[in-house]
């Protein structure tokens, strides 16, 4: 049997795999135990800092060249289990996560950061929360003195921890690339979709589709800025906000449009399998509503792209 704390420089990196999410894993035991009672500051400040062990580790071709040694091949075997029953119970536990209040966990500790009184509203703390976000350089983020006084505690480490997991599965169990994007840093550091697209949008359709919201945290919301921002659905266009969806999607790089599209889609509280029979519906639209919807939206679109040709 390895010895863990043994190990030298190659196999200190399937050590500190191994050890990370042995420590996940007791986290998230607590809270499904509690039913999310002892999820706290604490609990999102240890994640934190083993989010921070994982960045030192350098996944390289040169780690996995001896994968067919015993040793390495024994300690790649509990790597894998490890990875493979954090991934169990985040999917099993998935909802319990979710519910999690980050937002008021963000109001206070800015709060207790700033020392802010009680006269300052939640609504002041997340228009200051969202200025101080945007003074951050997007690819120094989780050096920042913002991530790591404040904004660390907003991060939900459990799905970052539960996508480094499905990678690190198949990586160890098929051999692909060893390289990892981290999808809460895509987030952070890119435009999505161009500003003018949104403000363009915003002046045409968000008073029919959504509640009432200021065009700032409407731009924030499409381009995945600021998750404390919440878009209402208005009722009953819900299927036209598929069409829009769609859309819009376009209008994004290639490489970004599968984070966007599950990101936007959770945000809406909307199923990716029920947006793509809709959007079908929306695309092969003949006659009715849905083609007047589709004609509208498309001259909208049309007439953005006009306005921006060189």
């Amino acid at each position: 049997m390895i010895d863990i704390n043994k190990m030298n420089n190659i196999d200190g990196n399937y050590a500190l795999l191994y050890k990370t999410y042995e420590l996940c894993i007791f986290h998230i035991r607590q809270e499904i135990n509690s039913n999310g009672a002892c999820f706290d500051f604490e609990t999102q400040d240890c994640f934190k800092d083993s989010r921070k062990d994982l960045s030192t580790i350098e996944l390289s071709e040169k780690i996995f060249s001896e994968n067919d040694k015993p040793e390495r091949m024994e300690l790649s075997k509990i790597i894998i289990e490890k990875v493979q029953m954090y991934i169990e119970l985040y999917e099993q536990y998935r909802e319990l996560f979710n519910s999690y209040d980050r937002y008021s966990l963000m109001l206070a500790q800015y709060r207790k950061f700033y020392n802010l009184s009680s006269d300052v509203s939640n609504e002041d703390i997340l228009q200051s929360y969202s200025m101080d976000l945007g003074f951050v350089n997007p690819n120094k983020y989780f050096e920042s003195e913002f991530y790591n006084n404040i904004d660390f505690v907003s991060v939900d480490y459990h799905y970052f921890f539960y996508r480094y997991a499905c990678f690190l599965k198949l990586i160890f169990t098929r051999n692909l690339e060893f390289k990892y994007e981290d999808e809460y840093l895509i987030k952070k550091t890119s435009v999505f979709i161009h500003n003018s697209l949104l403000h363009f949008v915003y002046q045409k359709l968000s008073d029919i589709l959504f509640e009432p919201i200021s065009e700032f945290e409407f731009i924030s919301f499409f381009n995945l800025k600021n998750d404390f921002i919440k878009l209402k659905r208005k009722k009953n266009q819900t299927n036209k906000i598929y069409g829009l969806i769609g859309n819009l999607h376009r209008h994004i790089e290639d490489d970004l449009k599968d984070i966007w599209l599950d990101n936007i889609l959770k945000n809406l509280g909307l199923q990716k399998s029920r947006y793509k029979s809709k959007n079908r519906e929306y695309l092969n639209a003949t006659k009715g509503d849905n083609l007047d919807y589709k004609d509208k939206i498309e001259t909208l679109f049309d007439t953005y792209n006009k306005l921006n040709e060189i």
